[in-house]
């Protein structure tokens, strides 16, 4: 039976690659901070990019709600190309 492992640190899951433990999923930024693993293979994906929905998210009542809404509001404006990068 093959073992299962996880980790939530992206770090964490980088060394585990590092050491022969499987392969992983990371964001950009997070593999372009691996460059001081030199046992990593970095394979950036190709065309068509995948892509995935975040959410701004908060807990009601509390005291800063009015920043949240105002937040939500910036980034709704935001250039889609902007969000995208």
């Amino acid at each position: 039976a093959m073992a299962s492992y996880g980790a939530t640190s992206l770090t964490t899951l980088l060394q585990m690659v590092a050491h022969g433990l499987g392969v992983t999923l990371v964001p950009e930024m997070a593999a372009n901070a691996a460059g001081v693993m030199p046992d990593l293979k970095i394979v950036p994906f190709q065309e068509p990019m995948p892509q995935r929905m975040i959410c701004l998210a908060w807990r009601r009542n509390k005291v800063r709600q009015d920043e949240c809404v105002e937040l939500a509001k910036i980034i709704r404006g935001l250039d889609h190309a902007v969000l995208a990068s």
